[in-house]
């Protein structure tokens, strides 16, 4: 099968800290990318990153720790307003665009929430004979999120988990497309970017007395396992798909006719900040490709069928 020429990765690589800066990225950067890419025609941005901190290198920030220890009050006058706050200004692009927030469900008890848990749910319609169970109790269930700052969270209109499921033998192949957290259905950042792209907050979830069966989005039937994860049709070793690097968006080198349609996912490639997974056909899987991997199996109808 071919490899669906829709999701691509825009990539905070080596190049982009090289020529921007270490990360973190002040978030008036991270806004200034986000902006490009919408400006650019991407259909959806999902983002696999998580912001659950101030920036500290605002300028409101900077004003307050310099009263705080010099009891100097700086003046912000002649700085326009979307700089001189950088959380503010990334809001106020998250709100008007089709962009998806990323965050962490906890499902252990050794994690510390973080962020503010302000999430999207969405509308679940369940079908199929379920034992007298709950139509939840199948799914995993999160107790805790690290979360996004709330001024993000409420902006951006649409949030998504990027757990996976590690197997015994820490290799990925399976990936939960929905978690349940407070009695209420979370899609993944691949579902709910792919949600946000098509205009639609409904799916529907087909169960068996085993179990789950399948997720119908639109269209498209998804065959997912019992827990319902998806079995993910790995399409080979990492950069299967296409990368941009953020410099280059930043710095406006990419023509529109490569961004636009498709749907985006910005995740980190640089050494010692992205999160790699080993999977059956690499060992050094960049996650946000996973997230790819997940959208091009659905846009594509390529499965490999769960049991």
């Amino acid at each position: 099968d071919d490899v669906s020429a829709l999701p691509i990765i825009v990539d905070l690589d080596e190049n982009s800290l090289a020529e921007f800066g270490q990360w973190p990225w002040p978030r008036y950067r991270v806004a200034l990318l986000l902006r490009k890419l919408k400006e650019l025609g991407a259909a959806g941005i999902g983002l696999d990153m998580v912001f659950p901190e101030a920036d500290r290198t605002s300028f409101v920030a900077l004003q307050r720790d310099i009263l705080k220890d010099f009891k100097i009050r700086a003046d912000l006058s002649g700085i326009p307003a979307p700089l001189r706050d950088h959380d503010r200004g990334l809001a106020a692009v998250l709100a008007q665009g089709p962009f998806v927030l990323g965050y962490k469900f906890i499902l252990s008890d050794e994690e510390r929430p973080r962020g503010e848990p302000f999430l999207h749910p969405i509308n679940v319609l369940t079908v199929g004979r379920t034992n007298g169970l709950h139509d939840s109790d199948f799914l995993f269930k999160a107790h805790a999120v690290v979360g996004n700052l709330k001024i993000f969270s409420s902006a951006a209109p649409a949030s998504g988990f990027f757990n996976v499921a590690h197997d015994f033998d820490g290799i990925l192949r399976r990936a939960p497309l929905l978690m349940v957290y407070n009695g209420q259905f979370y899609p993944s950042l691949a579902l709910a970017t792919l949600m946000r792209s098509l205009g639609t907050d409904q799916v529907t979830l087909k169960l068996t007395r085993a179990g789950v069966d399948s997720l119908q989005l639109g269209r498209t039937s998804i065959p997912l396992d019992s827990k319902g994860n998806l079995l993910i049709h790995y399409r080979g070793k990492s950069r299967t798909f296409k990368y941009i690097s953020a410099a280059d968006v930043l710095s406006d080198r990419i023509p529109r006719e490569r961004i636009q349609g498709k749907l985006v996912f910005v995740g980190i490639s640089a050494a010692g900040l992205g999160d790699t997974h080993a999977i059956p056909l690499d060992t050094v899987f960049p996650g946000v490709e996973v997230h790819a991997t997940i959208v091009d199996n659905a846009l594509s109808g390529s499965w490999i069928k769960a049991f």
